[in-house]
């Protein structure tokens, strides 16, 4: 069959096609809209209807909620750590300093250096081995003694040395050129460096035990000072 006798065929068969009438229509289906008209509930507007969604759960939004403010906190608190614990560090850091200049310095007997220092609970290296004179004692203005100061004299290494010490809170004013040398005696460090002088051996010298800082000049027999560290505070 050639095409043109399809479409002919199927334009006849629609032609023929006969619609109900609406009323027929209408009586086979009013009694089905009945029926499930009266299977339905109505719900009055008043009455409140609990709607649930898969995506919607109280206990999800709690959680929310809760990790909202935790997270809320952790991010103040990492905000005040930020600000605060630096000007902490930073102030606990800034240890103050005394100049010598600040502090009293006071002549005494050997009887009440020795006494004063053991009131203070300040203890320097042994001093007995030597001869030793000009004894003075340095106070802070609130009374507190924060050092003293020597004459002590090595006969075996034939070395005059004055000798000062002071706590670590005292500022050092010893200076030094790059041409400092350092040795390390009982594990105290000890920089040094030569006093220029044709007619002597004079040495300055900084020695710090870490609660106690001492400022040495000595003027020696020979160019070889080591020998007089290593009894000091061997």
């Amino acid at each position: 069959m050639k095409e043109q006798d399809i479409e002919k065929q199927l334009k006849e068969s629609a032609d023929n096609i006969k619609m109900k009438d609406f009323s027929e229509r209408w009586e086979i289906i009013k009694e089905r809209i009945r029926l499930e008209s009266e299977n339905q509930t109505v719900v009055p507007c008043e009455q409140k209807v609990a709607v649930t969604s898969g995506g919607y759960n109280l206990h999800n939004v709690t959680t929310k909620k809760v990790s909202f403010a935790v997270g809320l906190c952790c991010l103040f608190l990492a905000i005040v750590l930020a600000i605060v614990l630096p000007l902490v560090l930073k102030k606990n850091s800034a240890k103050r300093y005394l100049g010598l200049e600040e502090l009293e310095i006071v002549s005494v007997t050997v009887e009440i250096f020795e006494t004063e220092l053991n009131k203070s609970n300040i203890n320097i290296i042994d001093l007995s081995d030597y001869s030793n004179s000009d004894f003075q004692l340095f106070y802070s203005k609130d009374e507190q003694l924060k050092g003293g100061y020597v004459h002590l004299f090595d006969e075996e290494n034939a070395t005059l040395i004055m000798l000062l010490f002071h706590t670590n809170d005292v500022q050092s004013d010893i200076k030094f050129s790059t041409e400092y040398k350092t040795i390390n005696v009982n594990s105290v460090n000890i920089k040094y460096e030569k006093i220029a002088n044709e007619l002597t051996h004079n040495f300055k010298a900084l020695a710090d035990t870490n609660s106690i800082i001492y400022e040495l000049e000595c003027i020696a027999a020979t160019d070889n000072i080591n020998p007089v560290f290593e009894k000091l505070f061997g």
